[in-house]
């Protein structure tokens, strides 16, 4: 009698839940990926916006003085 496990093993079986396990896997580290650049992006600009509004507030500062000059 032979082995009718390993010569009869279907394969769509296997696919039918790795496909959707993996796709939903791509899905979800996708997701991870985008929510990370996100939280960077934003910390990043709120320093950026702060490090521009500090030289708004000095060039704000010279040009009152030189208004003042005049």
């Amino acid at each position: 009698m032979e082995n009718s496990i390993q010569s009869d093993f279907d394969y769509s079986v296997l696919l039918t839940v790795l496909v959707p396990i993996l796709f939903y896997l791509i899905i979800l580290i996708l997701a991870v990926f985008l929510i990370m650049n996100t939280i960077r992006f934003f910390k990043r600009r709120a320093l950026i916006d702060t490090e521009i509004l500090k030289n708004l507030e000095e060039i704000k500062a010279q040009t009152q003085k030189s208004d003042k000059k005049s």
